[in-house]
């Protein structure tokens, strides 16, 4: 379950000196409440803990309705902007938007615009670029991964855009 992976990434390697007891919050969606997630993702999380002798518990997961927490809404924002710079989708350069429009671009070209333009900005690029990232390896671990590699790709498929 890759929200296992995402929390289970945060979650460990603090040290033995430090125990986190920690609630978590997921955005309210149809298909999570039929997998019943609240529950089985404390329940699998809890059980990582214990079998791999982390210092960690989830002592509440609960899920909340989209609009009534901005740490939810960050967190999938932020998500979406790894997302698109992990994707890395080639965009033809120097169209204008109505050209972006009839090829279904546009959005993703908008998207694109921002992330280039927040990159921009030293204290976001520093954030971004420290982000601890996990991926599923061969052997069906976790393994952290350089998300720099993936930012530093994408700042190259868009070099033009960073030195105007």
């Amino acid at each position: 379950m890759v929200s296992i992976s995402l929390f289970f990434g945060l979650l460990r390697h603090f040290g033995k000196d430090i125990y986190i007891k920690t609630e978590i919050f997921i955005e309210e969606e149809g298909k999570y409440q039929n997998y019943e997630l609240e529950k089985r993702l404390q329940e699998n999380l809890n059980s990582q803990s214990l079998y791999r002798a982390e210092q960690f518990w989830v002592t509440n997961c609960e899920m909340v309705n989209k609009g009534k927490m901005i740490g939810v809404e960050l967190v999938d924002l932020l998500l979406d902007i790894i997302r698109l710079i992990i994707n890395n989708k080639p965009i033809p350069p120097g169209l204008t938007i109505e050209e972006y429009a009839a090829l279904k671009l546009k959005g993703l070209f908008m998207k694109t615009q921002l992330v280039i333009e927040l990159l921009k900005i030293q204290s976001f690029y520093d954030f971004i670029s420290n982000i601890k990232y996990y991926e599923w390896d061969s052997h069906k671990e976790l393994a952290e991964v350089s998300f720099k590699d993936y930012l530093d790709l994408f700042m190259a498929n868009h070099f033009r855009e960073f030195h105007t």
